[in-house]
């Protein structure tokens, strides 16, 4: 096999050609996502060529979320994205409605604290949660009240989810997203993490306010 390859750039020097260097991503921003099943299917090496991303797994509630940053965390990333509410508001109902809206704050901003606690140079960014509207439904109003709430946690930044909301972006469960849930959660992530320079490109005939953002993989 390597005598092989040594033939093969052999080939390409006598024909004046170079081997395509392998790609350096070592100057790219670096993020942790850290998430339930929502973010299950958005790949680490299609979501942005400016970002390294990694993600978390088996992090289905807060909990889960803290003991992964305790217990798995293998680097400091410059960036942490937090994207954890729907699992917590499953149980909520009329009478808890309140106690668990302050218990997921709570949480949330102890995972904050412990994220800030093993990463202290990394910015954390709080995903706000979605879920499929329903009329009158209780998840709708402790999805609502718990984004507010989580708005008051300080010194992080918040990705705004709330351009997911037809039905085409979920599955049947209202909960777990389709392929195009997917990439509008995934592109609304990209766009707080991403270097600013990978997403606004000027040319001499037009401005870059005045460009169209490409259409992206997730």
């Amino acid at each position: 096999e390597n005598k092989m390859g040594k033939i093969l750039m052999d080939i390409r020097g006598e024909l004046g050609g170079k081997p395509t260097p392998a790609k350096d991503n070592s100057d790219n921003s670096s993020v942790l996502l850290i998430g339930n099943s929502q973010i299950a299917k958005i790949m680490s090496d299609r979501f942005s060529s400016r970002v390294n991303l990694e993600t978390s797994s088996n992090t289905f509630t807060i909990a889960q979320s803290k003991r992964f940053v305790e217990n798995e965390l293998k680097s400091v990333p410059d960036k942490v994205v937090i994207h954890q509410v729907e699992n917590e508001i499953k149980n909520v109902n009329n009478e808890n409605f309140c106690t668990e809206v302050a218990r997921i704050k709570q949480e949330m901003s102890e995972l904050v604290s412990k994220c800030k606690q093993l990463m202290p140079s990394a910015e954390i960014l709080i995903s706000l949660g979605v879920h499929k509207p329903m009329v009158n439904d209780m998840r709708d109003q402790a999805l609502l009240a718990t984004n507010a709430a989580l708005h008051t946690i300080k010194d992080v930044s918040f990705v705004d989810n709330a351009n997911i909301s037809n039905t085409a972006s979920f599955a049947p469960d209202g909960i777990h997203l389709t392929d195009e849930g997917t990439k509008l959660l995934a592109s609304n992530i990209r766009r707080k993490v991403e270097p600013m320079a990978a997403r606004y490109h000027t040319s001499p005939s037009r401005p870059a306010r005045d460009q169209r953002t490409q259409q992206r993989p997730y």
